[in-house]
């Protein structure tokens, strides 16, 4: 028998458990914080199989718009309302216990997540997205 080709996204082995890498540009005003839409740069395999996108139809694709422009009742969440895009500044961080992302299909399913940013020379480039499918719980 061969190696096996399950998702393993995290050292414990939890599929259920993925991992976006996203670059954030962005650009600080005098009293406003403007960001670019976040790009995916990466996606672990857990990511791809509870998603239903391969890593390559999500590289370079705002992550908001395909994953995570809906609420669990199927109403809009806008970009400016995502609590992901409240990770702008070194040592930002943002935990969701009670949320959902929308699969390549439509379907909808909850999540938790942490979110934190990716510091490159003394400036934020972007950000880690950890997130857990949490039907189970629900």
């Amino acid at each position: 028998m061969g190696p096996s080709t399950a998702p393993s996204p995290r050292p414990d082995g939890d599929p259920r458990f993925a991992l976006v890498r996203c670059p954030r540009p962005h650009q600080h005003c005098p009293l406003t914080h403007t960001l670019a839409p976040l790009a995916t740069a990466s996606a672990s395999p857990a990511a791809t199989v509870m998603l239903g996108w391969t890593e390559a139809e999500l590289r370079g694709r705002p992550m908001h718009d395909l994953i995570h422009s809906q609420r669990a009742d199927g109403s809009p969440l806008p970009a400016n309302e995502c609590p992901l895009h409240g990770v702008a500044d070194p040592g930002d961080r943002v935990a969701v216990d009670d949320d959902v992302y929308t699969r390549k299909d439509g379907t909808i399913f909850p999540i938790s997540y942490t979110s934190t940013a990716i510091i490159t020379g003394g400036r934020v480039t972007g950000q880690v997205v950890a997130f857990r499918d949490i039907t189970e719980r629900k």
